[in-house]
């Protein structure tokens, strides 16, 4: 039970450290003078390439080395980089910040996913990673209430120190009272070989010890290259990622410029969408997936292929209506749809490979939801938003890209001003709206590994 809670609060600092900007990136956008493209950059390829380029890497010394000292100086880091963030004097600067953030969190998910497999068996991993799936709502229901509060009464900057003193402090904690079980667990098992005199149960044990003996990288990438299921998982992850990272960093801009809600009050939709709406599609999806498993596990592919589908609906009109009060109500409906993947998604790769190579698994697929996802997502609907905006923009007032961004934007006349946050939010409207259509990809995708399903679930 404790090291349960002491690898969700991990992984709640490591959702936290990203989920802060969803809340502060507009008075940061106002502060800087920045367009949505860059506001994209920032919030996706800075800290999703180097979160992509760094996690194999520390995933294969996590499979072979001491996980609480690699999960623990990761934890150590990623929040001093965060609390980095206040200091920042430029765009520049806090791009090469959350690039720091970026390639130290790499360390985090791996090392919590492999750890909680030595913990928990194959039909109780659904529901054991679901419970650290719901560090992700918890983290989308205190960022956006915790980062609106601090940012309103004392300026965005302390927000990032409010979120990366605890993260500093649960380092030294964790490395201090937590040991790795894989010393303990391979002494079993040489003393299970040594003593054992059944040739059957030898076997077994001999099997035991092979599966979970380190492979090299290159056996490790050709059994995921050429397992269908995990291909067809790990497209379906990237493109669903896709969608979520980039609702989930522009919504709270959306409800700012359309509805014309405080940063306040847009924290609180954000933080009962994400915080609510989260954690009961995480606990939903891995207990639905557990209890409906079956011989080979096919529901853990089916409830994301659902969980996708319903997304994507809801998204589409969350975006399209003219009542603040029902974007709210679908946006949180699409949320509690788009994180019933959390536990299955993991759960299923993480039963589907050997044991020797889980953490590296788990970094592979998430190379899909922040390499490929969060770098892609946001500086696309960024991209979309700009474009639509330019042509939105009233040609008596200039150019938008000269009038609405840039250092002097704060000190614009009121009608341009208005004219302004109108055609950004026209743009920001049809955007998310366009990529909320991409949600059927994972839809296809999840249905064909449903297919070539084939867990060992006993």
């Amino acid at each position: 039970m404790f090291i349960m809670v002491m690898l969700l609060l991990i992984m709640l600092s490591n959702y936290l450290d990203r989920l802060v900007m969803t809340i502060v990136q507009e008075p940061i956008k106002l502060e800087m003078g920045l367009t949505d493209f860059q506001l994209g950059l920032i919030t996706g390829p800075a800290f999703g390439i180097l979160y992509g380029l760094s996690a194999i890497p520390i995933a294969r010394l996590a499979d072979k080395y001491d996980r609480i000292t690699i999960l623990s100086v990761s934890l150590a880091v990623w929040s001093g980089f965060t609390m980095l963030c206040a200091a920042v004097g430029s765009y520049a600067q806090l791009f090469v910040a959350r690039m720091g953030v970026g390639v130290s969190e790499g360390g985090g998910a791996p090392s919590v996913y492999s750890l909680t497999s030595d913990y928990f068996g194959p039909r109780q991993r659904g529901f054991a990673i679901a419970v650290l799936g719901m560090a992700t709502p918890l983290a989308g229901f205190i960022a956006p209430l915790v980062g609106a509060y601090v940012a309103h009464e004392y300026g965005w900057r302390w927000a990032f120190i409010a979120v990366g003193i605890p993260g500093l402090i649960m380092a030294v904690v964790f490395r201090i009272l937590v040991r790795d079980p894989r010393k303990a667990a391979k002494k079993e098992a040489d003393a299970a070989a040594s003593t054992e005199t059944a040739a059957t149960n030898a076997e077994e044990v001999k099997a035991k010890i092979e599966d979970s003996t380190p492979s090299t990288f290159i056996e490790d990438m050709k059994w995921l290259a050429t397992s269908k299921t995990f291909v067809a998982i790990f497209i379906a992850t990237a493109t669903g990622a896709t969608v979520m990272v980039a609702t989930l960093l522009f919504t709270a801009s959306f409800l700012l410029r359309k509805f014309g809600l405080t940063l306040q009050e847009a924290g609180v939709v954000l933080s009962l969408g994400l915080g609510v709406g989260g954690l009961t599609g995480a606990l939903l999806g891995g207990w639905i997936s557990d209890r409906f498993s079956g011989a080979h596990g096919q529901s853990y592919m089916v409830v994301p292929a659902v969980g996708a589908l319903g997304a994507g609906i809801l998204f589409f009109f969350a975006y399209s209506v003219d009542s603040w009060e029902m974007a709210a109500a679908l946006v949180i409906a699409a949320t509690i749809f788009q994180t019933m993947k959390n536990g299955p998604n993991f759960a299923a790769i993480q039963t589907l490979v050997p044991a020797r190579m889980r953490a590296t698994a788990s970094a592979v697929l998430l190379i899909a939801v922040t390499m490929i996802g969060s770098s892609s997502g946001p500086p696309l609907v960024g991209f979309i938003s700009d474009l639509i905006a330019v042509g939105a923009f009233p040609e008596a007032f200039g150019q938008f890209s000269e009038q609405c961004s840039g250092p002097g934007v704060a000190n614009l006349a009121a009608e341009v001003k208005q004219a302004c946050n109108a055609a950004s939010s026209e743009g920001l409207e049809l955007a998310l709206r366009t990529i909320a259509v991409l949600y059927i990809v994972p839809v296809v995708l999840y249905g064909m590994a449903a297919k070539t399903m084939r867990l060992k679930m006993d």
